[in-house]
């Protein structure tokens, strides 16, 4: 008998404790139910550790855009952003045309740095003033009467002047325009020594600027007076004549020496800048053998003018009777 080796009855150990082993696995009924491991990560689907076992009920949900599976890629677009409307400005309602056809007059009162008193002035305003659609483009053209010597602010009322500057643009044929009727509280004093025009060129007339709706080119402006008061407008036209493209100079009596001054202001205008100057006087006026004169000096230093003599004499019905016709030239170039 051979004598066995020790590794010999080494292996044979080894050999039974295999086969045991495999007998052992055949005989377990859930070895061969093991789930085969499932490799983890986001991508993975689960798998149920019980595959023979029916699902359990589940109530539908809608897949969230971050989870629903899709067999084919889905394509993000990028949100365009939605413009910011701005907000629709508001619209002011078209204001109604005027009906208006007589306007209205303010007793008015202006107090200014360089003198002590009080102006008392009366202001014209036309029909339709408050109403924005009858604004004239550019502002209202602005008219300056001056009274007489022994009169007053209501000289130019008493005359018809406000009827006739109603009836002119009540009926279209005149732009609305303003009237200031000025009183000259001291009017037998000696024009060198008088405040009276400084109170029209740097007081009025900037204070109506400041406080109404005027247009404050030197063609929307004129400046006229009857007698006296025609004197002060030719000076003034004149001696300021970036102010006033308009002089109307009715039954003149110029003050004393105002003929010689006439050719030093016109050598100190432009040619093309003269202000255009209507003077009209009765055939009976005292005043007219002056006038003639005047007109003469206006002719030679070839200032444009319109010269008329007409019937009358130096008094209110003259004047009166010719209103409409003074009013119809300071606006004719007024475009309504």
């Amino acid at each position: 008998m051979l004598q066995k080796q020790p590794h010999t009855l080494i292996i044979i150990f080894l050999f039974a404790w295999v086969v045991s082993g495999c007998q052992a696995t055949l005989e377990s009924p859930t070895a061969l139910n093991r789930p085969t491991p499932v490799p983890t990560g986001t991508d993975a689907p689960a798998v149920s550790s019980h595959p023979t076992n029916p699902p359990a009920s589940v109530t539908p949900t809608a897949p969230s855009e971050a989870s629903a599976a899709s067999p084919t890629p889905v394509k993000m677009s990028t949100q365009t952003p939605v413009p910011t409307v701005a907000p629709l400005a508001s619209v002011s309602p078209t204001p109604a045309p005027c009906t208006e056809t007589q306007g209205q007059v303010l007793s008015l009162q202006a107090s200014f740095d360089f003198y002590t008193k009080p102006l008392q002035f009366e202001l014209y305003l036309p029909p339709c003033y408050g109403n924005a659609a009858a604004v004239p483009a550019g502002g209202y053209p602005l008219l300056i009467l001056l009274h007489g010597q022994d009169s007053d602010d209501q000289q130019w009322i008493r005359l018809g002047a406000v009827a006739a500057a109603d009836r002119l643009i009540s009926s279209g044929q005149s732009a609305p325009f303003l009237i200031a009727m000025p009183t000259e509280e001291y009017d037998l004093e000696d024009p060198a020594d008088s405040p009276f025009g400084k109170l029209i060129t740097q007081g009025l007339v900037p204070w109506i600027d400041q406080h109404y709706r005027t247009c404050r080119e030197r063609a929307c402006r004129a400046i006229g007076g009857l007698s006296r008061g025609a004197a002060w407008a030719v000076r003034l036209g004149f001696t300021d004549w970036k102010d006033f493209g308009e002089i109307g100079a009715h039954s003149l009596a110029y003050f004393w020496g105002d003929n010689v001054m006439l050719r030093q202001w016109t050598r100190l205008i432009p040619a093309d800048q003269f202000p255009s100057m209507y003077l009209d006087i009765g055939a009976a006026d005292r005043y007219l053998p002056s006038a003639s004169e005047f007109e003469g000096l206006l002719t030679q230093y070839q200032v444009p003018h319109t010269w008329l003599i007409n019937q009358g004499e130096h008094v209110e019905a003259y004047w009166q009777a010719h209103v409409e016709e003074y009013l119809r030239w300071y606006s004719r170039n007024w475009t309504p």
